[in-house]
């Protein structure tokens, strides 16, 4: 599956990210890439390969997680300095459920 750049600036329009044409064409073949990388791995052969029964098995694998420490979050103000539209300290959205 093709990705265009008519795709990426519609994705970009809705995410309202900013991008130049040379972003697009870059996020455009970055995607197809993906895509095309997926694909290929739809049809690869695992019909002998085990499946994994628990992800538990990975730490036995020598696979560790990071430990789960707290850590400051970011300041409430700076996240509301981001929004396009805040009120009261939240986020405001436009509604889409009548």
């Amino acid at each position: 599956m093709k990705i265009g750049e008519d795709d990426i600036a519609r994705l970009a329009k809705m995410t309202r990210l900013a991008l130049t044409p040379a972003e697009r064409a870059a996020a455009a073949k970055t995607l197809s890439d993906i895509v095309d990388m997926m694909a290929a791995l739809k049809e690869a052969d695992v019909a002998d390969a085990d499946p994994m029964a628990h992800v538990g098995l990975q730490a036995k694998a020598g696979l560790r997680l990071r430990g789960d420490k707290a850590q400051a979050g970011i300041p409430a103000n700076e996240l509301m300095a981001n929004a396009p539209d805040a009120r009261a300290g939240f986020f405001a959205v436009p509604k889409v459920i009548e």
